[in-house]
Parts: C-alpha cells; structure tokens; sequence
C-alpha cells in the first residue's frame, strides 16, 4: 500500500521482513490516534501562522509577501461575499448596469438519487446520460468511534 493513498486492498506492516497483518480492533486503534495527532497538528499551525500574521501584518484584502532570511511568506485575506438573492432584486434598478459587480449563473447539479434510479429503472436513459456525465469513486470514508 503506498503511503498517504487509500487502497482498499489487504493491509499488512512490516516487521523485520515478516509480514503481519493488523486486526480490526488494532487498526481502529490506530486510525483514531493518528486523527488526534491529525488535529493537534492543525491546531499547532493554525498558532504558528497566528504569530505569523502578527509579525508580518495582514492586508485588508489581497495577498502580501514578505521574504525573511531564506523564506518567502504570503499572506493571504480573503473576503467571502454572498449576494441575497430578494434583497438584491430591491435594490439592483438603482446600481447602473455596467457597474453591477454580481454574475448570474446557472448552476447544472447532478442529483445522486435520481442517476442511481435511472441506472436501476431506466438502463437506456441512464446509458445517454453518462455520454454528458462523468463518473469516478470518491475517497472512501471510515469513521471509528471509541465504544
């Protein structure tokens, strides 16, 4: 198995060139110790780049760079904006067309439920549809709580 990728294929370890293979019990073990490492980690970074960010100081939006003896750091302060949709159509009239800063998209989404009722109840439609869709497995997900 290589190191960082899912294989759903048999997990063994390696001991001093005797394959062993780990239970159930041990990998569940192992699997929520290696997400509290995951998340102490995480919170380590996030302190680090805190105390980055106050010596390096944050633009009000935008990227800054600053280099430092051997790194380039970037500091990078988005702005998340949504529009709501009935408030905008109150007020969209009194903003000049060329100046209106909002997009409207249409958003084609496929709907899992209703691809997997084709392809049990429909196999022609289903078939016409996958020549417009793409299809491919996403990361398997494990949960394992401590009982």
């Amino acid at each position: 198995m290589q190191r960082g990728r899912l294989n759903v294929s048999p997990m063994h370890a390696k001991t001093k060139g005797v394959a062993m293979q780990k239970t159930l019990k041990q990998l569940c073990a192992d699997l929520l110790d290696a997400k509290k490492t995951e998340q102490e980690a995480a919170v380590r970074r996030i302190d680090i780049e805190t105390e980055i960010i106050q010596l390096t100081g944050l633009p009000e939006e935008g990227a800054k760079t600053v280099d430092c003896e051997g790194f380039k750091i970037k500091v990078d302060q988005r702005i998340n904006r949504k529009i709501d949709a009935k408030l905008w159509s109150l007020v969209v009239d009194q903003i000049p067309e060329s100046l209106r800063p909002i997009s409207i998209v249409e958003e084609i989404k496929v709907e899992a439920k209703g691809v997997r009722w084709l392809r049990d109840n429909e196999p022609g439609y289903y078939k016409l549809l996958c020549t417009a869709m793409e299809e491919k497995p996403a990361k398997p997900a494990v949960k394992v709580e401590a009982i």
